[in-house]
This record gives C-alpha cells, sequence and structure tokens, in this order.
C-alpha cells in the first residue's frame, strides 16, 4: 500500500504555487522571506503527502569538527580500493538520496552515460587543483543511489557509501543540492551544507579561511 501510494505520488506534477516555506525556527514564513534567510542557511526540500514541496531551512550552513583522520582514510580506502593517506588533504562532495536539487522528483538512477557528461563537466576543475599537490577528491552517494560507476578506473571519484559510515559520521544533515567536506591531516573537518563549487570550496583550506572557523593554535 505504501508502495503504491508513493509510485502514485511520484508519477503527479508537483504545483510549486503551493509550496510550503519553513524556516530554521520551524514556522511557516513567505516565500520571500524564505529566500533572504537562504543566504546565510542550509536547505533541504522534500514531498509531503499530499504530492506538497516542503522547503525548509536548517541553521547549519557550516559545521566545523575533529575527528581521527586515520580511520577517515581507512573507511575511504575500503570504498574506493584504493590507498587513501591520513597525511593528505581531503576534500568529499556528498550526494544525498531523495535530493530535489534539480527536480521536483529525486533522480536515483547515474548511468555511465550521465557520470561520463559529470566528470567532462568537473575534470578541469580536478586538474586544477590536484596540479602540484597530494590532494585526494572523492565524490560520494547514498546508499542506494543507483551509480554505475567504474571501479576499476585508477581516476574514478564517483562511489557509494556502503555502510553509511561518511553519512553517519559527517554528512549528518541532508542538504539540497549536495555537501562538501575538507579534511585536513591534523582530522579538523569543515563541512558546507548547500551547492558550492569544489573550486570554491577548495579554497577554504587555505589558512586564512581555514582560521576562521578553527583556532590558530590548531591549523595544521
Amino acid at each position: 500500500m505504501i508502495i503504491g501510494l508513493q509510485t502514485s505520488l511520484l508519477a503527479q506534477k508537483v504545483d510549486r504555487s503551493k509550496d510550503i516555506f519553513i524556516d530554521a525556527e520551524g514556522k511557516t514564513i513567505s516565500q520571500q522571506k524564505f529566500r533572504e534567510q537562504w543566504r546565510n542557511s542550509a536547505r533541504w526540500d522534500s514531498i509531503n503527502s499530499t504530492n506538497t514541496r516542503v522547503n525548509t531551512l536548517n541553521k547549519n550552513l557550516f559545521q566545523g569538527f575533529v575527528s581521527d583522520p586515520g580511520t577517515i582514510a581507512t573507511e575511504l580506502s575500503k570504498i574506493t580500493g584504493k590507498s587513501i593517506k591520513a597525511s593528505s588533504p581531503i576534500l568529499l562532495v556528498f550526494k544525498f538520496k531523495g535530493d530535489l536539487c534539480t527536480s521536483s522528483h529525486p533522480d536515483e538512477n547515474w548511468s555511465k552515460s550521465r557520470i561520463r557528461r559529470r566528470k567532462k563537466f568537473l575534470k578541469p576543475f580536478w586538474e586544477q587543483l590536484e596540479k602540484d599537490s597530494d590532494l585526494n577528491i572523492i565524490y560520494l552517494f547514498e546508499k542506494g543511489i543507483d551509480l554505475v560507476n567504474d571501479t576499476d578506473d585508477p581516476e574514478e571519484k564517483f562511489y557509494i557509501d556502503q555502510e553509511n559510515y561518511f553519512r553517519n559520521n559527517i554528512f549528518t544533515q541532508p542538504t539540497l543540492c549536495n555537501s562538501f567536506a575538507a579534511i585536513k591531516p591534523n582530522g579538523q573537518i569543515l563541512v558546507r551544507n548547500g551547492e558550492s563549487r569544489i573550486d570554491f570550496f577548495a579554497k577554504f583550506l587555505m589558512d586564512e579561511n581555514w582560521s576562521q572557523f578553527f583556532p590558530e593554535d590548531q591549523k595544521n
């Protein structure tokens, strides 16, 4: 019955004129106020039981914390099948299941052709960031998304977070249009919840930007 209801709702067109807008305090607000507050907030959209899109703001646009870099490197090595060193900085991009970033219904199917198009767009940014650097760039997809990647490709960057380690420990807040994480060898982690471009987000690794989120004496 539940599956049938979900299928029926997905077949219906969502009337965006009926959108509901919720602020970070859980209060219903106008679309104009929502847009104003979105500049400094994270966001997650969902479709409710009446096939209405609910746009919800969250306070944590940025999150900073410290974790064990060795454990993170080990988990990434398990996922990628590559040797990820804890001594190297890491940039992660996380795609959440149910993300309505580009559609009124989530597209959970990442075919070879779709991945190829995405890689073609992203490759120039990767090459610039990795030039003369030991930076690791990895794209993680939440378990449940259908990802047809090429695990035999030594340059592959797209992987499923199969055991939900990163979903449960770093990317804990579902966010529209992906979340980003920068991880330094000392275990400091900066998460940006919301749409960005990877080369823009990478600038937070610079000391003058990193120090806005971590005390001076903790920088690596």
